[in-house]
């Protein structure tokens, strides 16, 4: 999905346009629609679950041509008539996953899409509701960093106690290997007995030749 920004108001280039919301266009179905567009410093996967989280007192969402879509629900900060909210979120680019683009669409229970110019007041309510999910995202985002950071926590335990397996086993080796020099060295020493008991024998028995 290409989303592009069609800023109606005037801005000055740089100043808050990573800030709010803006009204926009994407593109849902193949056909372009008016959007309410919202950049955020957050993965797409933040993005997408605090979207759930706020939006969870009105039941799961139906996913549709990778919108999240909630259908016929009464958002009073958006309108007083049931709409049919569309949420979409993505990478703003393929090597960037800080950054996301959270889109919402609106349509009425008809399922016909509402748009700028006939619905001005509409519109800037969405855009207003769409700016109350930052912190629900950052709250996503920092359980997403919890959930990470516990599995390199449980990465790195598996690994420490692999190392402490691998120890006990060395361990137990090295005691086998230190009987089995032990008792080589006891062998050698009775070997050298014998031999000496032996070449003994032999010089004995040479000593009995007749010259």
């Amino acid at each position: 999905m290409k989303t592009f920004l069609l800023v109606l108001a005037s801005i000055i280039p740089g100043i808050g346009l990573l800030a709010q919301s803006q009204t926009g266009t994407t593109t849902f179905n193949k056909s372009p629609q008016p959007a309410v567009i919202y950049n955020l410093t957050y993965s797409a996967e933040a993005v997408t679950n605090g979207v759930e989280t706020r939006m969870n007192n009105y039941g799961k969402p139906k996913k549709v041509k990778g919108f999240l879509v909630y259908k016929n629900v009464l958002v009073t900060d958006i309108s007083a008539q049931p709409v049919t909210l569309y949420f979409n979120a993505e990478k703003k680019s393929n090597k960037d996953d800080g950054n996301a683009v959270l889109t919402l669409i609106v349509s009425n229970e008809f399922d016909r899409f509402y748009t700028v110019e006939d619905n001005a007041e509409l519109y800037s309510k969405a855009k207003e509701y769409l700016d109350g999910f930052e912190p629900f995202v950052a709250a996503a985002s920092l359980e997403l960093k919890i959930k990470d950071q516990d599995e390199s926590v449980k990465k790195v335990d598996k690994k420490l106690k692999n190392l402490r397996d691998d120890g006990i086993d060395y361990e137990k080796q090295k005691k086998k290997l230190d009987d089995k020099i032990a008792q080589n060295t006891l062998d050698i020493a009775n070997q050298e007995q014998e031999l000496n008991k032996q070449k003994e024998q032999l010089d004995g028995l040479i000593k009995q030749r007749k010259n």
